[in-house]
């Protein structure tokens, strides 16, 4: 190739050199754009200049096969990725420690939400009088964050992530000042469901900035800096929520997002950061942007995800499973799912969630470990706190104070994870090794008792978070690694979703063994109580509706279902440990050592230009 250059490079001089004086300016322009088409397919090194990349990106975009390809298929003059192939000019120092520390602080915030309200909700049903709409001041949010996350995919694939993931992070910040100013339960919840739908793109935003700011072989550790202090939302929101909620007011839940809110809009808005998004030497029409959107796709995945979550959300405590609001729910989600999945099918490339990126077996194994391992980790999460207070007889705070081995755990897992990922290039091995581990915590974990000191549940919190740390990164990283960069997006969304997906479900199976065993267990071990009313009253209230001698029997009952949850995470981790060697044995240094050869082998080329 470089010698056909050559040679086509001499003929075009000797032709100048025969030109007249007053048209070699010209001649030697014209040589240059020449050669420029002919090397568009390399990407224009750091050493070129901007009117020289402006017209390699021209002719590329211009090039006669993918003229001939839009012309037969019938496809919109959609976006080359011209950006996206080029080598970036990654941030470093103190710009990209800003930009983390916005991007990581605002992801800490939506993971927060997910869970802040739990320890709220006894007092915001006391304000409005709501006790019916319990279940949608968490719902709400969730099923717009699911619903929302494969159109976010294709917004932060076709336009400039940052200003993307700052008009996601403006909804959610307005939807957090709704629910702060609520004054009734239907407006507390629409104030959910809007910060739900800005929230969907803030994970898969932080995504696609990281890919832009640091090299691949860099990001694991970045990830598992931000990922690491971020996820402490989950496990930070019940604590947060219970001293809010004792200490001052459950609006702070809310108004706690808008000022960190504020201080990342300002770090963002202020310094450049490159673009991830495909872009086009010419601005597509409105009709062309809302067709490579594909609306029709999203309005077929948003009513196929409610009516799949609402019955996962319901079922078994609002509802009956057998009760014809949930099964006609399942029926209507299986034939929505079905139409969308044909709809897509027939969008091709072009659609919401493109079908050929979902088969790809990097993708679908990341996604199912997701699934497994974030199921596994939001029982503990959900139970665990729960445990400390009825088991126990912890307060609400007290009860995050006892969690907080888990989050500390996690959190130097993560840490961990990161590093050893950025040193020796491998991603899968912690992947494995923390599901294996995850298993082991919550086998461990179902052993506690009434009985149990403070060092059995201190020790099975400290492996249970460490592994979390070690394995939640890594099916994100494996998609990096393996995933074409135009095609992240849409493959990190459906991640997310898989990710929100796996919480619902395993919530749901857990409330189902829970109620199941708490049932026989009173029967068992406090014969003489009222179970319905026990159940009426909820779990840590019992004490006002039971006589005190009953006490150690309804505390014996009570962790007999809560403990048989753990049973359900570990079976989730260990099928995550088996789902986690799908994912691939890439090594990110080569991956990087590749990218950079490539570019050294064009830079004679492009020096010429």
């Amino acid at each position: 190739m470089k010698e056909a250059m050559k040679d086509s490079t001499e003929a075009e001089v000797k032709e100048n050199q025969n030109s007249s004086s007053d048209s070699s300016a010209k001649s030697t322009k014209s040589a240059k754009s020449k050669k420029s088409t002919k090397s568009a397919s390399k990407p224009p090194m750091t050493g070129t200049t901007q009117n020289d990349t402006a017209t390699i990106r021209t002719e590329e975009i211009q090039s006669t096969g993918e003229a001939i390809f839009r012309a037969v298929s019938g496809t919109p003059a959609a976006p080359v990725a011209a950006k996206t192939d080029q080598p970036i000019v990654y941030l470093t120092g103190m710009k990209l420690y800003l930009v983390l520390l916005g991007v990581g602080l605002v992801v800490f915030l939506m993971m927060l939400d997910q869970t802040i309200v739990v320890t709220a909700i006894p007092r915001i049903t006391a304000e409005f009088q709501s006790t019916s709409d319990i279940g949608w001041y968490g719902s709400a949010y969730m099923l717009t964050i699911a619903a929302f996350q494969p159109l976010m995919g294709k917004l932060y694939q076709y336009y400039n992530s940052k200003w993307t993931f700052l008009v996601g992070l403006a909804i959610f910040e307005f939807g957090s000042l709704i629910c702060a100013l609520a004054n009734s339960s239907s407006m507390l919840i629409i104030g959910r469901a809007i910060s739900g739908a800005g929230g969907s793109g803030l994970v898969i935003g932080f995504l696609a900035i990281l890919s832009v700011t640091a090299a691949v072989d860099k990001r694991p550790y970045y990830m598992g800096i931000v990922m690491g202090f971020s996820s402490l939302g989950l496990v930070l929101g019940p604590v947060l929520g219970g001293i809010f909620t004792e200490h001052a007011t459950w609006r702070w839940c809310f108004w706690l997002n808008l000022p960190f809110g504020g201080v990342t809009m300002l770090i963002l808005a202020l310094i450049n950061i490159p673009n991830a998004a495909e872009v086009s030497e010419k601005k597509a029409t409105w009709k062309e942007q809302l067709n490579r959107l594909d609306l029709p796709g999203f309005a077929l995945f948003g009513p196929a995800i409610i009516m799949l979550l609402l019955p996962l959300e319901w079922g078994g405590h609002k509802y009956d499973w057998k009760s014809p609001t949930i099964i006609g729910m399942f029926c209507g989600a299986v034939v929505m799912i079905a139409i969308f999945l044909f709809w897509e099918k027939f969008r091709g490339m072009d659609a919401m969630i493109p079908l050929p990126v979902l088969k790809q077996k990097v993708v679908i194994f990341a996604a199912t470990t997701m699934t497994l391992s974030q199921g596994s980790l939001l029982v503990i999460t959900f139970y665990l706190p729960i445990w400390f207070q009825v088991v126990k007889q912890a307060s609400p705070t007290m009860g995050g104070v006892y969690y907080l081995p888990s989050v500390g755990s996690q959190v130097v897992g993560s840490f961990i994870a990161g590093a050893l990922t950025t040193r020796f290039g491998f991603y899968t091995p912690w992947a494995v090794l923390g599901c294996a581990l995850t298993s082991i915590a919550s086998g461990l974990l179902s052993t506690l008792s009434p009985g149990s000191g403070t060092a059995p549940w201190v020790i099975f919190q400290l492996i249970s978070g460490f592994s979390r740390g070690l394995t939640m990164q890594q099916p994100l990283t494996a998609i990096q690694a393996a995933v074409p960069k135009k095609e992240f997006p849409v493959a990190s969304a459906f991640l997310m979703f898989a990710q929100i997906l796996g919480g619902s479900i395993f919530i749901s199976l857990a409330q189902t063994i829970f109620s199941n065993q708490l049932k026989p267990a009173l029967a068992l071990f406090a014969p003489e109580v009222d179970a319905a009313r026990v159940l009426e009253v909820g779990t840590t209230a019992f004490r006002t509706v039971v006589a005190e001698g009953s006490w150690p029997g309804v505390i014996q009952a009570y962790n007999k279902a809560i403990t048989a949850t753990f049973y359900l995470g570990a079976g989730a981790a260990a099928a995550a440990f088996c789902a986690s060697f799908g994912m691939g044995w890439g090594n990110l240094i080569k991956i990087r050592q590749a990218e950079i050869a490539a570019q050294t082998a064009a830079a004679p080329t492009e020096e010429k230009v």
